[in-house]
C-alpha cells in the first residue's frame, strides 16, 4: 500500500502507533514538503526509516516541539535536495539519539547543521 502524507501539524499522529496506523506498510513521500508533518509528536521514539525522501526540499518544524522526544530513527533518508530545514528538531529539548544508518554524508551534515541551528547539543548520530 502506497501513502502519500500531508496533513502537517495535526493532532493525529502523536504517537508511533497513530504514526504506522496512519502510514501502514510502506510509504513513498512523493511530496516535497514535510514541514511539520510529524510536530507536536508525544512518544519518546519515532521511525522514520521507511520513507522514501528522494525528492523532499523541505523539512521545515519536521518535528517542532515534540519534548518527549529522545530517539528518531531516519536511517535509509536522502535529503540532498533540501532547501528548507527551519526548526526541524526545535523543541525537541529531551532529544539524544538520531540513527542514520545508510545515510548519505550530505543527509548526515544537513542534521547535523539543523541541529546546532536548533540549538540542540549532545545528540549522538548514530551511522553505522
Amino acid at each position: 500500500m502506497k501513502r502519500i502524507l500531508g496533513s502537517p501539524c495535526t493532532e493525529d499522529h502523536k504517537t508511533e502507533k497513530d504514526v504506522k496506523d496512519y502510514i501502514g506498510d510502506g510509504i513513498e513521500k512523493e511530496e516535497e514538503s514535510m514541514s511539520g508533518e510529524y510536530c507536536l509528536y508525544q512518544s519518546a521514539s519515532i521511525d522514520l526509516s521507511h520513507l522514501n525522501t528522494r525528492n523532499v526540499v523541505n523539512t521545515s518544524y519536521m518535528l517542532w516541539d515534540s519534548p518527549n522526544l529522545e530517539t528518531v530513527d531516519l536511517s535509509g533518508w536522502d535529503l540532498s535536495k533540501v532547501v528548507l530545514s527551519k526548526s526541524m528538531f526545535e523543541g525537541c529539548n529531551e532529544l539524544k539519539t538520531i540513527i542514520m544508518r545508510g545515510c548519505n554524508d550530505a543527509t548526515v551534515n544537513l542534521i547535523k547543521t539543523q541541529l546546532a541551528s536548533d540549538g540542540l547539543t549532545g545528540v549522538e548520530i548514530v551511522s553505522e
